[in-house]
């Protein structure tokens, strides 16, 4: 179910495939973000046009436990790079503090996608092969 789970988000994300009309994928997905943030206001709203149930929790609190009842948990964070009007990156006013990577235990074993510096902690963490390509 974990590959299959994040196969069919993988292709929906990518592939733009999205479900038409009411229909929705009967999968439930855990967006673990910047809470209030407008990134993640923009991804909760996105997936919940598609997947059965979507919530969200904040990244830098995140326990196990919130994932239980959730088929894939996705790992993201706001841009740590300050950006001005015009998005280029403004070195002037310094960075975006990111709180540091919940530790996840050995046994944590949902389907995972790990998108930018979150999922960088969260991929250094784990040993994982990917890490910072």
């Amino acid at each position: 179910m974990r590959c299959y789970g994040l196969a069919v988000l993988t292709a929906i994300l990518f592939l733009g495939g999205a479900a038409s009309g009411t229909e929705s994928i009967q999968l439930k997905v855990l967006y673990a973000g910047n809470p209030g943030s407008e990134r993640a206001k923009d991804f909760v709203s996105f997936l919940e046009k598609h997947f059965a149930k979507v919530g969200s929790a904040d990244f830098g609190k995140f326990k196990e436990a919130d994932a239980k009842n959730y088929d894939v948990v996705i790992f993201d964070w706001t841009s740590i790079y300050p950006r001005d009007k015009a998005g280029k990156m403004d070195n002037s006013v310094g960075g975006i503090h990111m709180p540091p990577a919940a530790p996840l235990s050995p046994n944590f074993a949902k389907a995972t996608i790990l998108i930018g510096a979150a999922g960088g902690q969260i991929a250094q963490a784990r040993q994982l092969k990917i890490n910072w390509l």
